[in-house]
């Protein structure tokens, strides 16, 4: 018996083939979805370090841009030179601004901690010297980042894959600010009012990957995600 197909047929038979595809494509793209509301920081660029502390000092003018600046660009040996300067000025005062020494330095190495950068680890370590027990535990933190370097030049080398996003992240803003957007604690990309930025992590260097967010009005979000994931959609609300 002859089995006739037609046209119709084939073409429908086809299309629904091709849709059932996408979709299964998609559907393996979604991956892991989670949202997250912003926690409100001051800026410290509108604080006024000269008249909380009362201090003449030239460089406390410029101090607030400063560290929000090195905030925006993830840097932790500029947050911490800022801690640095503001704690002199502060034991010089006998007093305190709104946004402390103490504050800007545990953002310096939680920020860090999370690069895990062994000579940025170091150069904390040195820049918090008036706090023996932190600089004990950032000065083993390098030590244990530059054995972790060490391995990961070594386990590249054989072709080996670690842990972590290994897909894109899908950075998606329901705010009416500008965000940006960090990986690992490294700035990975900026997007406007109810903007999206995809970025493709690819293979990270630690098994858990830590996404953040930044928004122009000093809000900020985050999230650590575990274990090994494909594609990661992070909804950011206000």
């Amino acid at each position: 018996m002859k089995v006739r197909y037609s046209l119709v047929g084939v073409t429908v038979f086809l299309l629904t083939l091709a849709l059932g595809t996408v979709q299964q494509v998609r559907s393996a793209q979604d991956g892991k979805k989670f949202e997250d509301t912003g926690n409100k920081t001051e800026l410290a660029g509108g604080i006024d370090f000269n008249k909380a502390l009362g201090l003449p000092f030239e460089s406390l003018h410029s101090l607030g841009g400063r560290i929000d600046q090195a905030r925006r660009a993830a840097d932790p040996v500029g947050l911490a030179s800022a801690a640095h300067e503001l704690h002199v000025a502060e034991h010089v005062s006998k007093k305190k601004a709104p946004l402390t020494a103490e504050a800007v330095m545990k953002e310096a190495v939680v920020l860090a901690k999370m690069r895990h950068e062994s000579a940025e680890l170091s150069a904390v370590a040195l820049l918090a010297h008036h706090e023996a027990g932190l600089v004990k535990e950032l000065t083993n933190e390098a030590a244990r980042a530059k054995k972790h370097e060490d391995e990961e030049i070594a386990k590249s080398k054989e072709g080996s894959r670690t842990k972590g996003v290994q897909g894109t992240v899908h950075f998606d803003s329901r705010t009416n600010i500008s965000i940006s957007c960090y990986i690992d604690g490294r700035f990975v990309g900026s997007m406007g009012p109810y903007g999206d930025l995809y970025i493709y992590a690819g293979q990270t260097p630690w098994e858990t990957t830590y996404l953040s967010a930044r928004g122009s009005d000093g809000r900020t979000w985050n999230r650590a995600v575990k274990g090994s994931v494909g594609d990661f959609h992070w909804i950011l609300n206000p």
